[in-house]
């Protein structure tokens, strides 16, 4: 029966038992206390800090992706998408005078050249932004695509 408990028990709680059996102590206060302290030692392995701020979660979540070099699915905006390229800076041209501060980013996948605005995490401000360019710029859609943490904080600074 010595065995059998020996074998269920942890380093620290072997070394307890070993030296409470060796004293003249009755074995059911012996028992007691063993599993008392393999009780504590226990609990204590379990022990996790939660951060409920809301603020913390979404830095601690952001600093993990972007030391793991994930990337972020953000909605952004097609302005337009065209074989010539004359036509891509004529309206970014376009656009730069109606929004002088935002950041255009112009992107090639052949055989078009394309040129995409804005970073959203929320497709909802995605779709507010698309309501009020689509007066000047008619062929505009909202696109789900991945980008670097670097590609976004461009996006966010500009």
């Amino acid at each position: 029966m010595l065995q059998i408990i020996l074998t269920t028990i942890g380093h620290y709680s072997k070394l307890i038992f070993f030296i409470i059996f060796n004293s003249k102590m009755n074995y059911k206060y012996i028992l007691i206390i063993f599993f008392l302290f393999n009780l504590i030692g226990k609990s204590q392995e379990d022990i996790q800090i939660q951060y409920m701020d809301p603020k913390t979660e979404n830095m601690i979540k952001f600093m993990e992706i972007k030391n793991s070099n994930k990337q972020l699915i953000v909605y952004s905006i097609q302005l337009t998408a065209s074989e010539k390229l004359q036509t891509i800076t004529k309206i970014k041209n376009q656009y730069n005078s109606l929004f002088p501060n935002e950041m255009i980013d112009e992107i090639f996948e052949p055989p078009y050249f394309k040129l995409i605005i804005g970073c959203f995490l929320d497709k909802k401000n995605a779709e507010k932004k698309l309501e009020s360019i689509r007066r000047k710029f008619q062929s505009s859609f909202i696109l789900k695509r991945e980008i670097s943490i670097e590609k976004f904080e461009e996006f966010q600074n500009k």
